[in-house]
């Protein structure tokens, strides 16, 4: 399971799980969870998300993966 933490300072304000469900083939699909803790100052709204990613090739980059989780978490928060 990948864990991707966004802090400021010592404060985690974002936190996003992507699980292999697909027994680790090189095509793979992922369960997405994020959590993003709003910022009323600056209009940003909480949210909780459960997305899938499908057919991800595996072998790639971690940071492949990363960036498909923030557009999903992104989708979720209507900036894409």
């Amino acid at each position: 399971m990948l864990t991707i933490a966004v802090s400021v300072g010592d404060q985690v304000i974002d936190k996003a799980t992507a699980a292999n469900v697909s027994n680790l083939a090189d095509i793979s699909n992922y369960e997405v969870r994020t959590v993003e803790r709003g910022y009323e100052p600056l209009g940003i709204p909480s949210s909780n998300t459960q997305e899938m990613i499908s057919g991800h090739e595996r072998r790639s980059s971690v940071w492949s993966l990363v960036a498909t989780v923030a557009v999903l978490a992104r989708r979720e928060q209507g900036d894409v």
